[in-house]
């Protein structure tokens, strides 16, 4: 029986490249919690050249090879000038290996 133990592309030695290596950017994390199997993060990140902005959060559990995001969401403003909304973004959700 032959493993398959190779280092995943999906993970990183940081929180923010965990995030980043699922597509999404950080430009700061806010706020880091520990818990059993990995980490709540609630970070902040700009969009469209910085005229709106996104308050996200989610959940990055440890690996063999280092930090993996599962999912989260977020809200965005779309900026000065515009009615505040309330926006969460679809998420892939994957289940942990028993």
């Amino acid at each position: 029986m032959l493993i398959y133990l190779l280092p995943s592309n999906v993970t990183g030695k940081t929180i923010e490249q965990a995030i980043e290596k699922s597509g999404r950017r950080v430009e700061k994390v806010i706020y880091e919690e520990k818990i059993k199997g990995g980490e709540v993060v609630f970070y902040y990140q700009s969009n469209n050249a910085g005229t709106s902005s996104t308050m996200a959060s989610g959940y990055v559990k440890k690996t063999l090879w280092g930090l993996e995001w599962v999912y989260g969401g977020g809200h965005t403003h779309p900026g000065l000038g515009h009615q505040l909304q309330s926006n969460t973004s679809p998420q892939q959700k994957i289940h942990p290996s028993p």
